[in-house]
């Protein structure tokens, strides 16, 4: 009698710590969730996260059109040529670096020419491989021929231009003929050259260098 008495106390024993075992993980999961559902919900296959809402992602996509033709009406209609880089900005305008033809082209998303930018005249572009748009259309360029970074206004007049910063850490060989860029809500700009990553604020001052 005792034994049994013994064995049934071992085997309730055996249940609740197999219970723990199982309660505690599924707790700590329904904290975690509760406290940090973006990053939850993030790992869904449904749902992704853009400025901290839950977007659903469509299970297939449409193709609508493309685009190759730039209509100007100094020129007539102009096929890009080399195209390197492609910019959404907040008004849903897109910015193509025409990187062949020497210029950055604006188009709505119906395929409507808004406008060609050549850069200043005293200076053209070069060979551009990046663009960069905010909000307003101010335009950061990746003018890569020229080894420099041109900011032209939303209509297209310069504004200023950025070039090889002053530091140590760059020899006197160094070019900033970037590929790449993106600028921050601080105005500082992080340009992709090669396989490195090189940050400039906006009086045009070494703030990093990231890579070989």
């Amino acid at each position: 009698m005792t034994e049994r008495i013994v064995q049934s106390t071992q085997n309730k024993k055996q249940s609740i710590r197999l219970m723990f075992r199982l309660i505690v993980p599924l707790l700590v999961l329904l904290v975690c969730i509760l406290a940090c559902p973006s990053e939850a919900l993030a790992l869904s296959n449904d749902y992704t996260i853009i400025k901290n809402r839950h977007v659903p992602i469509p299970e297939t996509y449409e193709f609508l059109a493309s685009i190759n033709v730039v209509s100007d009406a100094d020129t007539g209609s102009v096929y890009l040529n080399q195209p390197s880089d492609l910019f959404i900005n907040q008004e849903g305008y897109l910015f193509i670096a025409d990187t062949g033809n020497n210029r950055i082209v604006k188009m709505t998303q119906a395929g409507e020419t808004a406008g060609i930018f050549t850069g200043p005249q005293e200076k053209p572009l070069n060979a551009p491989e990046g663009v960069y748009a905010d909000a307003d259309g101010n335009m950061f360029i990746a003018d890569t021929g020229n080894a420099r970074v041109v900011h032209l206004a939303a209509d297209g007049s310069f504004v200023e231009s950025f070039i090889k910063p002053d530091s140590k850490l760059l020899d006197e060989h160094f070019q900033l003929n970037s590929s790449k860029l993106l600028v921050n809500p601080n105005g500082y700009i992080y340009m992709l050259k090669g396989e490195n990553i090189l940050t400039i604020d906006a009086f045009n001052r070494f703030k990093g260098y990231f890579g070989q």
